[in-house]
């Protein structure tokens, strides 16, 4: 079976026009977006997250590659236990972030590609 294909030298022009531009989307650009997400997401799960002695908002933490609570109690906060509701603070901060920063990303590559 033969398929043949006719491309416009315009169609090939117009495709590496568009892949030149996403390599200015460098990676550089895509790191410091994650960075900025981790931030935010540990800023609003700081902020939401249950206080009586500061010590579950001091152990939240952003290192580069994830947000953690390092308090020992802080599952027991979020998910509850047969005794006590529980208090969602974590993952729908984390959630939103993800969220926002997937269209940010989107947003600026669809500019990068329309430049």
């Amino acid at each position: 079976m033969n398929i043949n294909v006719n491309v416009d030298r315009s169609d090939v022009q117009q495709l590496n026009s568009a892949i030149n531009k996403l390599k200015t989307y460098s990676a550089v650009k895509f790191y410091q977006e994650i960075q900025k997400a981790g931030l935010n997401a540990s800023y609003k799960v700081k902020k939401d997250a249950p206080f009586d002695t500061g010590n579950l908002r001091l152990n939240v933490k952003w290192d580069g590659k994830a947000v953690r609570s390092d308090a020992p109690y802080s599952g027991f906060l979020e998910f509850g236990t047969e005794n006590q509701k529980k208090q969602e603070y974590f993952f729908k901060n984390i959630l939103a972030e993800l969220k926002r920063t997937i269209r940010t990303i989107e947003t600026k590559i669809q500019r990068t590609l329309r430049r």
